[in-house]
């Protein structure tokens, strides 16, 4: 029986040393395997700081030489696969260069759970779709013949678009929740293609907590690559979600087409994350004369002792997140909606002095929308919902 997530929480992504140095108790940690691969003594470290490693297999770097041809993904046992093509029409060597190598890697680097390999793709007609599915069923039937059990967990990789269309998150969810996959798997692992929940709209982020929602009922859901959103997620029906410290907040398959050195990340030297608004401020906002921001976490006050300020915004975003996770625990999912959707009117009212006072350039618009969801999950039923997705299946047919 998998024990993992029974509350829901914040996976924090390890791609530096904020995670450990942080000192907080994070119930998994998520790694992708190229970084597990390369034996970096972070990894190990992590291990020993963190209960459950999460090893993202991160198998869609085939589909993109720029990434595929890294020499971290390189070290990879299913790196050889060169020719996608192939993988679409060819089962067996799907099994034996892709799907055995994946599920291998996982069970060798001691991963919590396993990740069945996938591809991405913006488009659910496209045959990456359906080839994820296939992926999926025979992974479930490759693990049938291991003694070692694991949970094994569905991936999902759709567009953002997609969201924004009841009838295709009601098709996506139809699809995962087949009799043929459905009781063999544990939950779900959800990406979805250039989704920023500060910028995303109302109708796309309704579609993603209602994709959440249905196919949390009786299996685990963690989403991949999301920021603030996600806690919002985590009161609706997810039990995690990912990013890594202040940054790897959203995916975008353009960009595992572009050279590592063309990619500009958040300067954390300039930004700070600020839970009261949900969002990243930056330093002139902060300062003293206008909304004059002050924190005593372990890390603002820095009796961790970390070298560089990089490094104390990474962690204080560690403490500020996981506070935010600690405050709802153990709370009825009703009060969790009343307390968040207080938040964040708390944090739109706050907001719009700061404007009006300083003048500031504050979004609010984010807030509004987060508690426009929340508003309207407080109306869904898992019963109304099953007998809503029959009519649109049969209207889909």
């Amino acid at each position: 029986m998998n024990t993992l997530f029974e509350e829901p929480t914040f996976v924090p992504k390890i791609i530096d040393k904020s995670v450990v140095k942080s000192g907080l108790e994070f119930d998994a940690a998520l790694i992708d395997a190229h970084i597990v691969a390369s034996k970096l003594p972070l990894v190990e470290e992590a291990r020993e700081k963190v209960g459950s490693i999460i090893i993202d297999p991160v198998t869609y770097f085939v589909q993109f030489e720029e990434s595929r041809l890294k020499p971290s993904f390189q070290l990879l046992p299913y790196s050889s696969v060169d020719k996608v093509q192939q993988l679409y029409s060819d089962p067996t060597y799907r099994l034996n260069s892709f799907v055995i190598p994946t599920v291998n890697f996982q069970y060798e680097h001691n991963s919590s759970m396993v990740i069945a390999p996938y591809l991405c793709s913006d488009d659910i007609n496209s045959t990456v779709f359906s080839t994820n599915l296939t992926l999926l069923g025979e992974t479930i039937t490759h693990l049938q013949g291991r003694t070692e059990k694991k949970p094994l967990f569905a991936p999902i990789c759709i567009g953002s678009h997609i969201l924004a269309d009841t009838k295709l998150v009601n098709f996506v969810v139809d699809c995962y929740k087949d009799d043929s996959i459905y009781d063999k798997i544990d939950g779900y692992f959800i990406l979805v293609n250039d989704l920023d929940d500060r910028q995303a709209s109302t109708d796309i982020l309704l579609g993603l907590a209602h994709l959440v929602y249905q196919l949390s009922r009786e299996k685990k859901v963690i989403v991949n690559k999301l920021g603030g959103f996600g806690e919002i997620l985590n009161i609706i029906g997810s039990n995690a979600f990912v990013s890594s410290p202040a940054a790897g907040e959203t995916f975008s398959m353009k960009q595992l087409q572009t050279k590592s050195q063309d990619i500009r990340g958040r300067n954390h030297k300039l930004w700070t994350y600020v839970p009261e608004l949900f969002d990243y401020i930056n330093e002139i906002e902060l300062a003293a004369d206008r909304i004059n921001y002050h924190c005593d976490c372990p890390a603002c006050t820095n009796t961790l002792g970390l070298d560089t300020l990089a490094s104390q915004r990474k962690v204080h975003f560690l403490y500020k997140r996981m506070e935010s996770i600690a405050s709802l625990k153990g709370k009825p999912r009703d009060e969790k909606i009343k307390v968040m959707i207080k938040k964040l009117e708390a944090g739109v009212a706050q907001a719009q002095i700061y404007v009006a006072k300083f003048g500031s350039d504050l979004k609010t618009n984010h807030m509004i929308r987060w508690k426009t969801v929340l508003e309207a999950s407080l109306a869904w039923n898992y019963e109304e919902d099953d007998e809503e997705l029959g009519k649109l299946l049969d209207a889909l047919d």
